[in-house]
């Protein structure tokens, strides 16, 4: 499913992404290797799924409010 999705640990909110598959993109992030973003630890996992006209502005409103560690200089 197509949509938007978040990633987070106990201290803040990590990542903001948006995908053609949710699911896909997911397994892709936690079968990665030394990246920023894993370094991070992310243990939480949130999604809305949205039709793709709407995921662009979406991802930026969650990027401007939430401030994800490895959206720096997104939105």
């Amino acid at each position: 499913m197509p949509g938007v999705y978040g990633l987070s640990n106990a201290r803040e909110w990590v990542y903001v992404g948006v995908s053609d598959d949710i699911r896909a993109t997911l397994l892709d992030h936690l079968q990665e290797g030394n990246t920023t973003l894993k370094s991070r630890a992310p243990t939480g996992f949130t999604f809305e799924i949205c039709h793709p006209s709407q995921t662009a502005a979406r991802v930026s409103r969650l990027v401007t409010e939430l401030a994800p560690v490895c959206n720096k200089g997104i939105a």
